[in-house]
């Protein structure tokens, strides 16, 4: 027997209706209408209550970047609900890399988050199914 965490999949269809779903619930919470861009680090922070942070993801992490120095750790998800975005996405210092920036925090709040916290969050209750090293949950 493994300790492998099997992540269930879910199909395209089973993704779009979550996220439409997502953004409907922060509409009528918010009581707004959204029209793009859509304020993802608003849904994250104010409606699933997460944290975002800026950090330069390798050393985070003790993992080496590759030898053409590119980042290849975008985002990182905590099971205490802490996203971590690559510091050479930070829109402020690199706007270029915006559009980057907003697929990478919807990709780890709106898909690691909403659909996988049940295995993602860390319940005090029980044995963890991860290390207790303060690891991430999901590299990306």
């Amino acid at each position: 027997m493994t300790d492998e965490l099997v992540v269930p999949y879910l199909a395209d269809e089973a993704i779009e209706r979550d996220a439409v779903s997502l953004i409907e619930e922060y509409e009528h919470a918010r009581g707004v209408t959204i029209e793009p861009p859509i304020p993802i680090e608003d849904i994250l922070e104010k409606h699933l209550k997460l944290r975002i942070e800026f950090d330069d993801l390798h050393a985070r992490h003790n993992v080496p970047r590759p030898e053409n120095g590119q980042t290849d750790i975008l985002g990182s998800i905590d099971g205490d609900g802490s996203i971590f975005i690559d510091e050479s996405l930070d829109p402020e210092e690199n706007p270029v890399r915006e559009g980057r920036y907003r697929f990478t925090l919807a990709h780890e709040g709106g898909g690691h988050w909403r659909l996988h916290q049940h295995l993602i969050k860390e319940d005090t209750a029980q044995a963890s199914l991860f290390s207790d090293d303060g690891a991430p949950k999901f590299i990306c």
